[in-house]
């Protein structure tokens, strides 16, 4: 396939149309995993929160890693179709976001194992601002207004919740 140069007008319409199309796929079939994986997150933060007022002992915030457990089940019982329009790079580039999102779960995760039990209360702040942080990225990606204010307001409900917590 010859390879030809586009002029700025042509190019940006690729970018576009590139844009439009991730747009598409995740209306489409992006609704899965965020339910999946927000569901598991909020299910384990009930469960947490339930251990805490019971006076459960400390060792309940483990629980907190049945999430990438629980979430890989889920999507893997419940696979999505595959999606027949091609993948664009904008795709490529939203994926990596939100690997790079749920990898950065692991040093926090690690922290909170090796370093005592006192920053329990933190992992939940920590993975709706990390999760929040994706979600926004996502939307200002793809220019999806619904995925950026989800995401924003997460994160202001991070802030919040830090400073409830700091001042209590």
């Amino acid at each position: 396939m010859e390879e030809r140069k586009l002029d700025a007008r042509e190019s940006m319409e690729l970018i576009s149309r590139m844009i439009q199309n991730t747009r598409n796929r995740l209306e489409n079939h992006a609704g899965r995993p965020f339910l999946v994986w927000g569901y598991t997150t909020v299910g384990i933060a009930l469960l947490n929160y339930w251990f805490n007022i019971a006076g459960c002992h400390p060792a309940w915030c483990f629980t907190w890693f049945l999430i990438p457990i629980i979430g890989c089940l889920l999507m893997r019982l419940f696979p999505d179709k595959k999606p027949t329009e091609p993948r664009t790079e904008i795709d490529r580039i939203v994926g990596k976001v939100w690997l790079v999102s749920s990898l950065s779960l692991i040093p926090i995760f690690l922290f909170s194992l090796f370093h005592g039990l006192s920053y329990r209360h933190s992992l939940f702040e920590l993975i709706t601002l990390v999760m929040a942080t994706a979600t926004a990225t996502t939307g200002m990606i793809v220019r999806s207004k619904i995925y950026i204010v989800a995401g924003l307001t997460c994160m202001a409900l991070f802030q919040s919740s830090s400073l409830y917590t700091t001042i209590s």
